[in-house]
């Protein structure tokens, strides 16, 4: 029987390196060769749909998997080194790359795949500058970009009542745009946000931003950094007095999978256990695929598949079966890894359902913004214009992060996280699933701005003494005129000078007197109190001052009346 099969080969481009060697680097790029692998097999081992969906694809991919360094100079020479200039079964001319795991080195690779006809599909890279199509015609990815954790962030302060925020960025494309993204989502939810920018392993430039911050008296800190500096930026922080006390709040705009294990020194080591415990950070919620964990722990057992897996490396000198082995027990199901695997079954998918046998680049990512699939992430759509997975389609949550010392290494720090809140980009809501523990390990919510020390400009003691001392005379005189004008009414002289309006005079000028006593009001009396000494003054100097002068002026008049018929 002839079968006519179509071959398309994907290069894997991802951290992996042996010497730094990192567990959830390695654990992502397995996820993609296991992918490669159920794909090729045609198993419904994890997308229980795959069989079917394929059962009339002629269509089967090969793999390379180089590892980056986490280096965009490096990425861009190896992908450039594999792009042969005649292209042959022994050396194929890549149809699509898988990766890489940072957006700067996305951004360099997919400009040179581009150039070169080749698509690429990322689980890691969240710059939004990728969706420019303009620059990046056939860049694709399941990672959300980095509007979802502003967004998140955003909708985070809201909930919880802060809207007098500060945060911090590293002044590259990654942070500023991150930065700019948090602003927009902040003004939309009416946030005031205080903004400051670092350079890169500028020491200078990181101690003046946190200075900055400090002198904003902002207490809640949004951080876009990268993880990799998260212990420098942590013992400035710390430092400068803004983080681990002081009621400083710190968020991390992006979070890392699992445990997070920071290396410092012995010294610093307290300084730093208090600075990030209570923190918290950014995540996409990948809820966890027991189909993805058997996937994985079969790996684990299965020699032969380690070997075929290791045969694919670009650098198998680094690994070895001897070596392999006891790696391969700290394989875990990393978020990325679920989103890795998710991207390679993409490209798959959809190279299935491009029709022509020859296609390009374009044709390529044509079919993977029209492909939707259940992943081992869950639904698995794309936008049709930029080739991003929708926001909507994954959930955030804040994980409040709790730092212990390794007991193994007394330059090291164990950080666990725990989620704390999930937010719904559906309905921009905001669940707590468990209380936020902060820095003083209670779960009471720190002031967003310090007290505020107003001064209440009192009215100094001895003007109340003078105040009320005059008011004492003014009653007393006041009530002993009324008094004598009573007894002597019948005398000729008072009835000369008509008691009724001299009693008037006498009550004005009391209730002039009387003002004075509600003009003495002031903390710490009540709000009502001082309302009401504040509506009462008022009505008691007009009353008075119209009895009272109402009086001499009918006074004058009647006198004048008299004078003039005389």
């Amino acid at each position: 029987i002839n079968e006519t099969f179509r071959m398309a080969h994907i290069i894997s481009m991802l951290p992996s390196e042996l010497q730094n060697w990192n567990s959830v680097g390695l654990s992502v790029e397995v996820a993609g060769f296991l992918a490669v692998q159920h794909f090729n097999e045609r198993s419904g081992a994890i997308i229980s749909d795959l069989p079917g969906r394929l059962q009339n694809c002629n269509l089967y991919l090969t793999m390379e998997l180089l590892d980056t360094a986490a280096s965009p100079k490096k990425a861009v020479l190896e992908l450039v080194n594999k792009i042969p200039e005649s292209p042959s079964l022994a050396q194929p001319s890549p149809l699509s790359i898988l990766g890489t795991g940072s957006s700067v080195t996305s951004e360099s690779v997919s400009i040179i795949g581009a150039v070169n006809n080749v698509a690429q599909t990322s689980c890691c890279a969240t710059s939004q500058e990728l969706d420019d199509k303009s620059q990046h015609p056939f860049f694709s990815r399941t990672k959300t970009t980095n509007l979802g954790n502003a967004r998140a962030a955003a909708l985070y302060y809201k909930h919880i009542g802060v809207n007098h925020v500060a945060s911090i960025h590293v002044d590259d494309l990654y942070g500023t745009e991150f930065s700019r993204l948090f602003d927009e989502e902040a003004k939309r939810l009416e946030l005031d946000v205080f903004s400051a920018g670092y350079v890169l392993n500028d020491e200078t430039s990181l101690v003046r931003a946190l200075y900055q911050i400090r002198a904003s008296e902002r207490k809640y800190i949004f951080a876009m950094i990268y993880p990799e500096d998260m212990v420098r930026v942590a013992d400035y922080a710390s430092q400068a007095g803004i983080m681990g006390e002081n009621g400083y709040v710190w968020i991390l705009g992006e979070g890392n999978d699992g445990q997070l294990n920071l290396k410092t020194t012995a010294e610093k080591r307290p300084r730093l256990l208090n600075a990030t415990n209570g923190m918290g950070w950014i995540q996409v919620e990948i809820l966890p695929n027991d189909l993805y964990n058997a996937a994985l722990d079969a790996f684990k057992k299965d020699e032969e598949l380690q070997d075929f897996y290791l045969s694919k490396k670009v650098a198998p000198q680094e690994f070895t079966s001897a070596n392999f082995g006891s790696l391969a027990s700290r394989l875990f199901a990393a978020d990325f890894a679920l989103l890795n695997y998710d991207a390679a079954m993409a490209i798959g998918i959809a190279a299935c359902n491009v029709e022509q046998d020859f296609f390009l680049a374009s044709d390529l990512f044509q079919s993977i913004i029209q492909t939707e699939f259940t992943g081992a992430t869950g639904l698995v759509q794309f936008n049709n214009e930029t080739g991003t997975r929708f926001i909507n389609d994954v959930g955030y949550t804040i994980q409040n992060l709790l730092s212990l010392p390794d007991p193994n290494d007394d330059e090291a720090i164990l950080i666990n996280s725990t989620k704390s809140l999930v937010v719904d980009m559906a309905t921009d809501s905001v669940k707590v699933v468990e209380p936020f523990i902060y820095a003083d390990h209670t779960t009471t919510q720190p002031p967003a701005l310090p007290p505020s020390m107003a001064n209440l400009n009192q009215i100094p003691i001895w003007a109340l003494v003078i105040g009320l001392g005059c008011c004492t005379v003014i009653i007393f005189m006041s009530v002993a005129w009324a008094g004598w004008t009573v007894l002597h009414r019948k005398k000729r002289a008072v009835r000369a000078s008509q008691p009724f309006f001299l009693v008037m005079l006498c009550i004005g000028t009391f209730l002039i007197g009387t003002s004075i006593i509600p003009t003495t009001f002031q903390e710490p009396l009540s709000d009502n109190t001082l309302n009401i000494g504040c509506m009462v003054f008022p009505w008691l100097v007009c009353t008075g001052f119209v009895t009272a002068f109402s009086a001499l002026f009918t006074k004058n008049g009647r006198m004048n009346a008299v004078y003039m018929n005389a």
